[in-house]
């Protein structure tokens, strides 16, 4: 399992947000305001690198 740059927690096989750098947890994707299964988000997450995220 992969660790969150930005949290230390653990993401699932399917539980992430990519970037185009890196990937972090749902948990911080949804503090930024990303929701999964929204097209929109998928979309933007990946114009984004996690350092911007940050």
């Amino acid at each position: 399992m992969a660790e969150c740059p930005i949290d230390g927690s653990k993401i699932g096989f399917i539980g992430g947000w990519v970037f185009k750098d890196g990937e972090i947890c749902a948990g911080c994707g949804k503090k930024v305001g990303f929701q999964k299964g929204e097209s929109v988000s998928e979309t933007a997450a990946h114009s984004y690198t996690v350092n911007e995220v940050r």
